[in-house]
């Protein structure tokens, strides 16, 4: 009895334990043993239930259970504790959104220009068909980026005149300075006005307005006539790319490059001479690199007048101590053969030397000059340049050439038109109303043909003088025409009534 007594009260230890057991691993507290070690415990039990422990004996056990837990003492229940809970701060809540809208940087203007200056070919130039020019512009940059090579000028409109597509900006110009960027043209071949359209465009290909052009564009308006007027005062910087270009290297492009080893030829609006600075043009010549290099350009060709002058300055540029150029004024007459019309030596001395030579031996001849430079001296400091280089006429005619009148008739008309030269391409016809006294009815500019055609008159008929008077259609008008000519053969009829014709012909257009 004893010994079944026994195994009752092992089983129900071992249920009580497995209990606890069941109960710490559900609950999320630690459980603590009370003092009596229960390692000796586990090991009985599981030994008795291993052995004896029957299905019986548990339903049994189960009827004992409270018996035993009324006689064993209760084990202990440790719960740990946690510390309480901070008190709430008396930070106060953040404070609510208000409407007040911060307002966005100002945002820098890039990219903006201004047109500032023609430096060639003015408005309505005229030029033969197929002449090849250099149209240059003077932008200021007036934003806040800085241009570089990759901003483009290109072709936006009207006539193309054999532009390139694209033509990058010369320079770096930065946010205040300005840049010439020239473009080469070629005038087209049918006689008339001509105007084409040229923008800037950023790297990204953005356009740039140009104020205060038309589009926001760069322009070039020009006239083609059958006969560019030789008879005018030429520019030969202006008109530097007209020129052929040759080095004893290559031929060359009208607008080239300092550090090329072939030579360039470059036109500079204020060049920085050796003794002083200058805001007229020049051309910067650079001959080819080698011994004995040089360079030279050779211009269309032109008709000397009486009374015609070259006329420019040249010597070395600033900072180029070991400069020693050989400058050279030839020509090309119409049968081939060059000749040498002077020659000068320049070193870079702090001064320049100014040139006025009269071509009154050329005068009636047809000519291409040719400016050339060479090296003596250190290729680095080979840097010459020739000062607004040009023909001009210094007689300056202000004269009255041609008067021409009709008067008479059945209602006593009396009008005449009298036209002066007042320039070498200048020449201005003015017309007046004669009866019941002088009225003045206007004046009217002398196209570059019509000049041509009066200096031609004055080359032909030196010195003769003439007036003339011939009857009209009708008996009782009287034309007249006086001549103050410079010419040495008789004049002919024919020519008289060209004279008459032609005069004629402006008055009507000064009248109507």
């Amino acid at each position: 009895m004893g010994r079944e007594m026994n195994r009752v009260q092992n089983a129900c230890i071992l249920l009580l334990l497995l209990l606890v057991i069941l109960a710490a691993a559900c609950a999320p507290v630690s459980l603590i043993p009370t003092a009596e070690p229960l390692e000796s415990v586990y090991t009985a039990a599981a030994q008795t239930v291993a052995v004896e422990l029957t299905l019986e004996a548990g339903q049994t056990a189960v009827a004992r259970l409270t018996e035993m837990a009324q006689q064993q003492p209760t084990p202990t229940i440790w719960l740990p504790t946690f510390p309480p809970p901070p008190p709430p701060t008396s930070t106060p809540p953040p404070p609510a959104p208000t409407s007040t809208v911060t307002p966005l940087p100002t945002q820098p203007t890039c990219d903006t220009a201004i047109f500032v200056a023609d430096i060639t070919v003015p408005p309505n130039a005229t030029f033969s068909p197929g002449e090849r020019f250099v149209k240059i512009w003077r932008v200021q940059n007036t934003g806040d980026c800085t241009w570089t090579s990759q901003y483009t000028l290109a072709f936006s409109g009207g006539e193309g005149m054999g532009s390139p597509l694209l033509v990058s900006l010369p320079a770096t110009v930065n946010a205040g300075q300005s840049v010439d960027v020239p473009i080469e043209l070629v005038a087209p071949s049918t006689p008339g006005f001509h105007q084409g359209y040229w923008k800037l465009f950023d790297p990204n290909n953005a356009p740039i307005d140009i104020a205060p052009g038309p589009l926001g564009a760069l322009w070039v308006q020009i006239q083609v006539v059958d006969t560019v007027s030789t008879s005018g005062e030429y520019d030969f910087a202006r008109e530097y790319c007209a020129a052929q270009w040759r080095s004893n290297r290559d031929v060359l492009t009208c607008s080239g490059f300092s550090d090329d080893p072939d030579g360039a030829v470059i036109l500079l609006a204020d060049p920085r001479l050796e003794s002083r600075n200058e805001d007229e043009l020049a051309l910067w010549m650079i001959p080819g690199q080698g011994g004995g290099g040089w360079i030279t350009g050779e211009y269309p060709p032109m008709r000397i007048y009486g009374g015609d002058r070259f006329v420019s300055e040249i010597g070395c540029l600033r900072d180029n101590p070991d400069c020693e150029l050989l400058f050279e004024l030839g020509y090309r007459t119409q049968d081939g053969n060059v000749r040498t019309l002077d020659s000068w030596f320049e070193s870079y001395d702090g001064d320049t030397r100014e040139i006025d030579l009269d071509l009154e031996d050329l005068a009636g001849e047809t000519v291409q000059f040719i400016l050339s430079v060479t090296n003596q001296g250190d290729q680095d400091d080979a840097n010459g340049f020739w000062l607004v280089p040009h023909i001009h006429n210094l007689s300056q005619r202000s004269d009255l050439v041609i008067s021409w009148r009709q008067e008479g008739g059945t209602n006593e008309v009396c009008y005449d038109v009298k036209l002066y030269l007042t320039g070498r391409h200048d020449g201005e016809a003015r017309a007046r109303s004669c009866g019941g006294g002088i009225r003045e009815s206007g004046t009217l500019r002398l196209n570059d043909a019509q000049v041509d055609l009066v200096l031609d008159w004055l080359d032909t008929f030196r010195p003769y003088e003439f007036e003339v008077e011939t009857p009209t259609n009708n008996e009782d008008l009287v034309e007249k025409i006086i001549f103050d000519g410079e010419g040495d053969i008789e004049v002919l009829y024919e020519d008289i009534r060209s004279m008459q014709n032609f005069m004629r012909s402006l008055y009507n257009a000064i009248i109507f």
